[in-house]
């Protein structure tokens, strides 16, 4: 698994279309994460850019549930 802060850097440069998009194990490494410790230390910013993420790839609901900490 990618170290979290690797997965936020991936994270916002897709936001602001800096590079390629994060791949799909970026994003299942961060979903691990936060299902693991949530979302402390995220910054507002870092937040935004996994809202995003999860909106590109339709997948808001699993984001929400992952978030409130449901299993699924």
């Amino acid at each position: 698994m990618k170290p979290l802060n690797e997965c936020q850097y991936y994270l916002v440069r897709a936001m602001y279309g800096l590079g390629a998009s994060e791949t799909d194990e970026v994003y299942a490494d961060t979903l691990e994460h936060i299902r693991r410790d949530g979302l402390a230390g995220w910054t507002r910013f870092q937040v935004d850019a996994l809202i995003d993420a999860a909106a590109r790839r339709g997948r808001l609901a699993e984001l929400d549930h992952v978030v409130s900490g449901e299993v699924r």
